[in-house]
């Protein structure tokens, strides 16, 4: 087939604008910065529009007035494929972001509404099935320690705004998007103070991911298991890839320890999620008798009154705070480094006293270990959804429980 340097001309083009359309939009979704990333998609689509314009012959070109500049060359037939096109390939956007759990992108303002109906029913469902809304108000917090014991700590009131947390930590199976796509060869994604260590965060294998994987995939049957060998730095840039950021100490406490406030004024919260007795078959900590972590499903029964599951035990919770960020400068305890803050309990927590919904520990934040892991949070302010979500709806797939 001949094709005219005029015509290869255009074909480049409209490549050329389809491609920087397409990395327009991804940049905006995974790294937020929807300047840069919509001035990129208006490009591409000014290529695009250049490139599909019609080509005449100049000699036997009409004059302009008797010519229909936007029909020229295409029949309706033609038009009608090329909206389909363009529709075809926004749907597989949208539906390549759901599969990954990117749905909080599509939630956003200036986004949503570029959704169809069925688009925008799908991310409201994935966020109500996998995100817990945690009520404005007050919670008590602890502050840090690094003993077994309760009695150091002090609690200090926080008033916090409506959060989402997600209802189970990150799993093996969800992290395993982040490194397919190359989550850890985008810089954007990654805190400024680590830009030259991200190589180091490898498998057993030397592929980029958790560190107990081998060649970026995780052990056979661990698909709900909570993704581990992860440090600080990798959770919070999954987390910034998914839309979503790490959650504070007071939102991860309220959330789990789910305060209630009498007519008096006086605040109630509970001691575990389930209520003010430990008890061993609802959490996966040493007296479990398990010893290695468990798929996040394993103790429904151990869930919080806002349905957010698997808080105690199973693993350490990276939050985005400062290991000491909520004590008395006076206060603070003497640590050989900076630590970011860890609650939650693991499967080898042995005393009962360190798996509480105020128990904060802390970790160095490079470090990747068996019995940490993570999940995500993020402000009700930053999506665009409606009052009448329903967070306390639990998801069927929690009701079987051991």
């Amino acid at each position: 087939m001949h094709v005219s340097a005029n015509n290869l001309s255009f074909m480049l083009i409209r490549l050329a604008g389809g491609l920087c359309c397409f990395a327009g939009v991804a940049w905006g979704f995974s790294a937020g910065n929807w300047f840069i990333g919509v001035g990129a998609a208006v490009m591409g689509l000014c290529f695009l529009a250049v490139s599909t314009a019609p080509t005449v012959d100049p000699v036997a070109a009409p004059s302009r007035s008797s010519v229909n500049r936007y029909t020229v060359g295409r029949s309706p037939s033609s038009m009608h494929s090329k909206r389909s096109l363009d529709e075809s390939s926004t749907d597989k956007l949208v539906a390549e972001m759901l599969l990954q759990g990117r749905y909080t992108l599509l939630l956003r303002a200036g986004v949503i509404d570029s959704l169809s109906n069925v688009q925008r029913g799908a991310a409201l469902r994935m966020l109500n099935e996998s995100m817990s809304l945690t009520p404005a108000g007050r919670v008590m917090v602890s502050t840090a320690s690094l003993e077994a014991s309760e009695t150091a700590t002090t609690l200090l009131p926080i008033d916090l705004d409506a959060t989402f947390i997600d209802r189970f930590p990150v799993t093996n199976r969800e992290f395993e998007q982040f490194v397919a796509n190359g989550g850890y060869e985008q810089p954007s994604l990654w805190s400024e103070d680590i830009q030259s260590m991200i190589g180091q965060f490898v498998d057993r294998s030397g592929h980029p991911g958790p560190r107990y994987w081998w060649n970026g995939i995780f052990p056979d049957g661990d698909d709900d298991y909570p993704v581990v060998g992860v440090s600080w730095y990798e959770a919070a840039a999954y987390a910034r890839w998914v839309g979503k950021r790490l959650p504070s100490d007071p939102e991860w406490v309220k959330a789990a320890s789910w305060p209630l406030e009498s007519p008096d004024g006086r605040s109630f919260q509970k001691k575990y999620p389930w209520g003010d007795n430990f008890e061993a078959s609802r959490s996966n900590v040493w007296a479990a008798g398990i010893h290695r972590t468990v798929s996040v499903h394993k103790f429904g029964a151990g869930g919080s009154a806002g349905g957010v599951y698997d808080l105690i035990g199973n693993v350490w919770e990276w939050l985005h705070s400062e290991f000491d960020a909520w004590d008395d400068p006076r206060d603070k305890l003497a640590t050989d480094e900076p630590m970011k803050s860890l609650r939650g309990g693991a499967f080898d927590t042995y005393f009962e006293n360190q798996a509480t919904c105020n128990f904060q520990s802390g970790d160095n934040s490079l470090a990747r270990k068996r019995n940490i892991g993570f999940r995500c949070a993020i402000a009700a302010s930053d999506l665009m959804v409606t009052p009448e979500h329903d967070s306390a709806s639990t998801p069927e797939s929690t009701d079987s429980h051991e």
